[in-house]
């Protein structure tokens, strides 16, 4: 495999940490049964970011259609994910008051700039592959998403339960910081290695 095609599905792997503590099962179980706040809350957050991204992907879009470059995007989407993940992750641990509309003021924050992210690297696709080997190179993209998945509930589930505790709150609290962790590790390689040619 060339160094492009890895570090393009080293980020499919990173962004199942990210989906995994936020977008479908820990973060939601937290507001939810830990805070007792209504699921109208955390579904609400989630349709508010979908409404945002409707509203401007088609001017990002255009823009990058313009520059004829993805990855200039998708690097500084990628930043701005590590900041907001990185202050959600520490600061979900600390009782501090309103810290529930905290963590979904910057839920939504994470959410517009995870799906908009999804998009260029989608489109870096093209970059990787012909049309002849897109559906098999689009296939091992899900294979290493899925491997993510798996491995991101081995690693979080124990922070979940209790059984590891880095500081604050223990329990579902817990499991943000590694999931944030992992995401940029697995998330650097797409940054620093991957070299996209200039569309002509």
């Amino acid at each position: 495999m060339n160094k492009n095609l890895v570090s393009w599905m080293s980020y499919d792997f990173a962004n199942s940490f990210t989906d995994t503590a936020l977008g479908s099962l820990f973060l939601a179980q937290w507001i939810i049964i830990d805070k007792g706040f209504d699921e109208i809350w955390y579904g609400a957050t989630f349709s508010l970011a979908t409404i945002l991204i409707l509203l401007t992907a088609p001017f990002i879009g255009a823009w990058s259609d313009r520059l004829k470059k993805r990855l200039p995007f998708i690097k500084w989407l990628t930043v701005l994910l590590f900041i907001s993940q990185g202050l959600l992750a520490f600061f979900i641990p600390i009782n501090f008051p309103q810290r529930v509309l905290f963590v979904l003021f910057f839920l939504f924050i994470i959410q517009y700039l995870y799906q908009i992210s999804l998009i260029f690297y989608i489109f870096l696709l093209q970059k990787i592959s012909t049309k002849t080997t897109s559906g098999k190179i689009c296939g091992l993209g899900e294979m290493s998403g899925m491997i993510g998945w798996f491995v991101s509930l081995l690693i979080l589930l124990p922070f979940s339960e209790g059984k590891i505790s880095l500081f604050g709150e223990p329990g579902r609290a817990q499991v943000f910081i590694p999931a944030f962790i992992f995401f940029v590790i697995f998330s650097l390689p797409l940054l620093l290695l991957f070299k996209e040619k200039t569309t002509k």
